[in-house]
């Protein structure tokens, strides 16, 4: 049997009948659940969407155009994989500059209350890095909003591991920066 794309069956009514309760894998051999619905185009009679039960009940929809089937049985194709590895590791180096930015802000608060700058020179100091933080954690909160509707189109799936290395990332940048109204520094340093 050859390797054709799902979305490339024309008018085979049995086959696609027969794909019903089939389970659909991922090219690493990860279970992404089995197939629960095909819905075909009266017009083409070719499908245009497939409705997938995932193993934990959810139901996902995944595009016929991404469903490999082959004599290993139905792949749900992994061309985001690269895509999500891309995200993972800008998630990475955005965690690395937080980090810094954080360093420099200890550094900035040290400085400040060893009397080495001046007020102004703290605030001003204070302003660039979380004008730069902020523009970091905005990416950051893309990045995942994209990760996650990737998830939902049944596009990708994470391993356990890439779960986890997200929700890392995600709680650092969560909680990465203490910021301190400047009310509050005027009532500590003055």
């Amino acid at each position: 049997m050859e390797r054709l794309l799902l979305a490339e069956i024309k008018g085979n009514k049995k086959f696609l009948e027969r794909l019903i309760d089939r389970e659909i894998y991922t090219p690493r051999g990860r279970l992404v659940g089995r197939v629960w619905k095909i819905y075909v185009s009266k017009r083409t009679k070719t499908p245009i969407k497939i409705v997938v039960k995932t193993p934990g009940g959810k139901r996902i929809s995944v595009d016929p155009g991404k469903v490999l089937v082959s004599e290993r049985g139905l792949i749900l194709q992994a061309e985001d994989t690269r895509r999500l590895e891309e995200f993972l590791s800008e998630l990475k180096a955005i965690v690395k500059q937080v980090k810094r930015l954080h360093s420099e802000i200890l550094v900035a608060d040290e400085r400040l209350i060893n009397g080495e700058i001046s007020r102004e020179e703290y605030l001003a100091a204070r302003a660039r890095i979380d004008a730069r933080r902020a523009k970091l954690l905005l990416r950051a909160k893309k990045i995942v909003l994209e990760i996650e509707a990737m998830r939902k189109r049944g596009e990708v799936n994470l391993s356990p591991k890439e779960e986890r290395l997200l929700y890392k990332l995600v709680d650092y940048l969560r909680g990465s920066v203490l910021v301190i109204p400047l009310n509050t520094l005027d009532k500590v340093f003055l």
